[in-house]
């Protein structure tokens, strides 16, 4: 109802045909007739539903114009953004996941920079559970979310995202990734410090990747 804009009851009403088919339970697993369905109008707490398979669900987004899908899933990620930051948390991947989908739709420069914390968070998360391809995935979406000006507005921001991009692009063997962010940090390293971070990170992909020949040959 929230992100239909609309009621519960004319919500409830606008999905009377999927209920119809049987392509909506109810979330204790009971399925809804139409007797369920007058109860439920005038009953202000309106029970939750779940699609009845993944593949309903799979369909239903389907069914839907590219552009619409995109601007429901930006609707889904900013609900879910709106919640509190415990609920943010325990939702974390669902929605970076969310705003990832949509992320071409994302315009405003404050919006874009948490999604991008999100990301880092998701990405930090995911390299702890070792999910090392997600974990690449959620960090590169955080880089393209950076301003054009970050090296020069907040320097240690762009570094630690930067350097944590690379770790993860290394840790899933994309080492054209790794080098080209490690070669974008080379470039605006402002310390010997920040600069044998590149090189220790650099030193590191060759040894794997001679590693990698040898045992190949």
């Amino acid at each position: 109802a929230t992100l239909m804009e609309s009621s519960l009851p004319a919500t409830a009403l606008a999905l009377g045909a999927a209920r119809e088919e049987g392509l909506l339970i109810r979330l204790d697993g009971h399925l809804i007739d139409e007797a369920d369905i007058s109860d439920e109008l005038d009953d202000a707490q309106s029970p939750l539903y779940r699609f009845l398979h993944d593949r309903v669900q799979q369909a239903a987004r389907e069914s839907l114009e590219p552009g619409q899908a995109l601007e429901w899933q930006l609707r889904v990620a900013r609900q879910l953004a709106a919640q509190p930051v415990e609920q943010q948390s325990e939702h974390l991947f669902e929605l970076v996941g969310h705003y990832n989908a949509a992320i071409e739709l994302l315009t405003d420069a404050a919006e874009r920079q948490r999604v991008a914390r999100w990301n880092v968070e998701a990405g930090r998360r995911a390299v702890a559970s070792a999910a090392f391809a997600p974990a690449h995935d959620y960090l590169g979406h955080a880089v393209s979310l950076l301003p054009e000006d970050i090296w020069q507005s907040d320097h240690s921001m762009a570094l630690a995202i930067h350097e944590e991009a690379a770790n993860a692009a290394w840790l899933a063997t994309d080492f054209d990734t790794m080098e080209a962010l490690i070669a974008t940090v080379a470039g605006r390293a402002r310390s010997p410090i920040e600069r044998f971070t590149v090189d220790e990170a650099l030193v590191q992909s060759l040894m794997y990747s001679l590693v990698q020949r040898l045992g190949l040959d």
